[in-house]
């Protein structure tokens, strides 16, 4: 399963004016980590794709998503993988 949400940047002096809820609401992301999910936060800060996926023993496809507007997330984009979890493999095309 693949969720994602889009955050629009907002300006420096727009940002002077968030109080700590309003900061908070704006820049912070959580709920990330879900078992069986791929969790993305598209930002319009140098477009910048923000996300976790948590196979939880199944395996999990990361292809095509909308706010990227390429067919495969990875047409424009480059990628880095950090894997906090368990030992597994991340495939990309026919490369393990």
């Amino acid at each position: 399963m693949l969720k994602t949400q889009t955050r629009h940047a907002i300006d420096p002096a727009t940002a002077k004016t968030l109080d700590t809820d309003q900061l908070r609401a704006h820049f912070h992301v959580g709920g990330l980590f879900a078992e069986g999910e791929i969790n993305l936060v598209y930002t319009h800060y140098d477009r910048l794709i923000l996300g976790s996926a948590v196979p939880a023993g199944d395996s999990l496809t990361l292809d095509e998503v909308k706010a990227a507007g390429t067919p495969c997330i990875l047409d424009r984009r480059e990628m880095g993988v950090l894997n906090i979890g368990e030992a597994g493999p991340v495939t990309v095309g026919d490369t393990t």
